[in-house]
């Protein structure tokens, strides 16, 4: 591997107010995804028409577990079903894994929740 190249103080600074601001970015991305104002259709469309964007540098792992709804578990059952390497980023997602993912969010979506005690939809008396 080749060595780090050196930075000027400007630089390093540049860089890291620029990794900040994508992580703000990520979180506020994840936040409107919890409350319900983007959906999985609309980050795959904003990750391919702008690559560099940071919801493009997300882990679908962390774009799932944002869905209200979906755990990790579940998170990773969906990655699995897709055939979705642990390590890969939104933006390297192909067509079939993206179809893959809105389906099963989709699905979760469309399912009523039920209290683990009984088969009575939660929230229900």
């Amino acid at each position: 591997m080749g060595t780090v190249p050196a930075l000027t103080n400007d630089q390093r600074r540049e860089a890291i107010q620029k990794a900040v601001q994508y992580r703000v970015d990520r979180a506020e991305l994840r936040r409107q995804l919890r409350c319900g104002a983007a959906t999985i259709s609309t980050v795959r469309d904003v990750v391919q028409t702008l690559p560099d964007s940071p919801a493009a540098r997300m882990r679908p792992i962390d774009l799932l577990t944002a869905l209200p709804g979906i755990g990790e578990v579940k998170a990773r059952e969906i990655i699995a079903t897709a055939r979705i390497r642990p390590q890969r980023r939104l933006r390297g997602l192909g067509y079939k894994q993206w179809r893959t993912l809105i389906n099963a969010t989709s699905v979760c979506r469309t399912e009523p929740m039920t209290s683990p005690d009984t088969d009575v939809p939660a929230g229900v008396s």
